[in-house]
């Protein structure tokens, strides 16, 4: 890549892609939550070691959402406080440069 980047080669639409973004959906781990903010944050583990490292990825997080909440009422009307739908990503770059 540097290599590329030397002969002056963009690599821009390539790094902006879904080659090195991939989108993880692991039954696990929450999918809505209270948090509206965007967080970043490292894991440096095996990525199969990752489903079942949620608490320790985003400890201190609060409480999120788990898809069995969805069918209790009292979490579907939240007093105050409205839910959204999580999305996670993993950044392989990393690990492909090992």
């Amino acid at each position: 890549m540097i290599t590329l980047l030397h002969k002056g080669i963009s690599l821009a639409h390539l790094l902006c892609s879904n080659v090195f973004i991939k989108q993880l959906e692991f039954e696990d781990w929450p999918i809505a939550h209270t948090n509206l903010d965007k967080i970043i944050v490292p894991y440096n583990g095996s990525l199969f070691e990752m489903r079942n490292s949620y608490d320790s990825i985003f400890e201190g997080l609060g409480d999120p959402m788990n898809e069995q909440d969805l069918d209790c009422e009292e979490h579907n009307k939240p007093k105050g406080n409205k839910f959204y739908s999580i999305s996670y990503k993993v950044n392989i770059l990393p690990s492909v440069i090992y």
